[in-house]
């Protein structure tokens, strides 16, 4: 696998290809933390609490926070509740102290309701929620 520049700071630009667009097919299970979020974790890690766009950037962080030796000073959050996620949560003192999830298994009977709804005629709401949680190594249990 290519590596980033030896500063450790990177554009998208100067990344090689093989990071941007992986020539295997890559899942969140065969990826141990995705190298940019390594990299920008690396240089923020004083931070105390980090929010993360989703789980895979969130164990990015994780790995960071762990080269950095600051496990106990940092708390992390990501979403999607992934299982790498949620098995890195339960690990104790782990700094991933929670995850979103989207509850992906509402969307199903709550699409089929719309869409019945439409069928018939009937006026839909322009938006249309879906119940979120919030998942901790304590919810966990």
């Amino acid at each position: 696998m290519a590596s980033l520049p030896s500063s450790g700071k990177a554009s998208i630009s100067q990344l090689p290809r093989s990071v941007i667009q992986p020539e295997k097919k890559a899942t969140p299970a065969t990826i141990k933390s995705p190298p940019i979020a390594f990299s920008t974790m690396t240089r923020c890690v004083r931070k105390r609490a980090r929010k993360a766009a989703n789980d895979s950037s969130a164990l990015g962080a994780v790995d960071a926070v762990r080269e950095q030796k600051r496990e106990r000073s940092v708390a992390i959050v990501g979403q999607d509740c992934i299982a790498d996620a949620v098995t890195e949560m339960r690990r104790e003192r782990s700094p991933l102290i929670g995850s979103v999830s989207h509850q992906t298994n509402s969307y199903g009977p709550s699409l089929i309701h719309l869409g019945l709804q439409l069928l018939r005629g009937l006026t839909v709401p322009p938006y249309n929620y879906v119940e979120h949680k919030v998942v901790t190594r304590e919810s966990l249990e």
